[in-house]
């Protein structure tokens, strides 16, 4: 038997002074400008990873891992305001490895993964007259799954891969369109395979 764990951090350190301009109301996601305001940005971003696995035989294991991210959202992809607050996420998997012989090796997991503040833009017809407005806004959803991967390498260095997930997801939060909650995820099908 053996027990092996690993932990891995990353942070990233705000190191600009100047002014503090909150949002009003404190809790909006996103600062217009304001001409001649100084303004700083301080979200104090961290992510970590942490995972363990265990092995009930030198063939067989099992695993756990959570990790969590975070990112900025730039002014090049948002330039009307002081910047979305960053988007963050979390992801939760435990599963099963089976390498049967070093031909054959099966991983099995299921999976829960989270993401919040999601920036995205929405064209809109413009209400006052011709062309589209472009409205920022921000979203968060939640994916559980499941995802089994086989390997099989009949002849060195060659290897034959095949992915199979089955995946549900459903908008979490979407204060701009509360309609949405629950509606599955753009670009996320429910099954994935390869």
């Amino acid at each position: 038997d053996g027990f092996y764990t690993m932990g891995e951090a990353r942070a990233l350190l705000p190191a600009n002074g100047g002014q503090q301009k909150p949002c009003t109301p404190p809790a909006a996601a996103a600062c217009p400008w304001v001409p001649g305001a100084p303004v700083k940005r301080s979200d104090a971003l961290a992510s970590w990873d942490v995972g363990a696995v265990y092995f009930l035989a030198p063939t067989l294991s099992v695993f756990t891992g959570y990790s969590s991210a975070a990112y900025p959202i730039f002014n090049t992809e948002e330039p009307e305001s002081i910047g979305q607050t960053p988007e963050r996420g979390t992801q939760l998997e435990a599963g099963a490895r089976w390498q049967a012989s070093p031909l054959l090796t099966l991983t099995s997991s299921v999976y829960d993964l989270t993401r919040r503040n999601v920036f995205t833009q929405l064209t809109i017809p413009n209400p006052s007259g011709a062309g589209n407005l472009t409205v920022a806004q921000t979203f968060a959803y939640r994916v559980r799954g499941w995802e089994t991967d086989l390997k099989l390498q009949p002849v060195k260095p060659w290897a034959v891969l095949a992915n199979l997930a089955i995946q549900d997801g459903e908008i979490t939060s979407y204060p701009q369109t509360p309609a949405n909650l629950g509606h599955p995820i753009p670009s996320a099908p429910k099954v994935l395979a390869n």
